[in-house]
């Protein structure tokens, strides 16, 4: 289950669009500026804060979702590559992990559906044998 910081809200969505709309109002007022001005230091300072800040949200929000399907995924995603047991999950053997477990999903589908059509042919012959 993803902690608290992890969990991006309704609150967090309308701050990253107020962001947003300042950002396009600094970039609009760098568009219309003549070409000899360079942006102030402020303007470039405050851009660059508010850049650091999104991208901060978005790697918590992302790691969030990696450690929640790392989570679904059992002990496997805890298990270090020596054998150690971490308190969290190694959000970088979570693909590797699914990946695994896709592969596996597929050959089970396939066998599946070779018994399928061996129990039919075999209800097949058998009600041939009756008839």
């Amino acid at each position: 289950m993803p902690n608290a910081a992890s969990v991006i809200t309704a609150e967090d969505v309308g701050r990253i669009y107020a962001e947003l709309a300042q950002l396009r109002g600094r970039v609009r007022d760098l568009e219309m500026a003549p070409a000899t001005s360079a942006p102030s230091p402020k303007v470039m300072e405050d851009s660059w804060e508010l850049v650091a800040q999104r991208l901060h949200r978005n790697t918590v929000y992302y790691r969030g979702l990696v450690v929640a399907i790392g989570e679904l995924l059992g002990p496997e995603a805890y298990i270090a590559d020596d054998g150690s047991r971490a308190e969290d999950v190694f959000c970088a053997k979570v693909p590797g992990i699914v990946a695994t477990r896709l592969r596996r999903l597929k050959y089970l589908e396939a066998r599946e559906e070779v018994l399928d059509r061996l129990v039919r042919v075999l209800l097949d012959k058998e009600q041939r044998e009756r008839d």
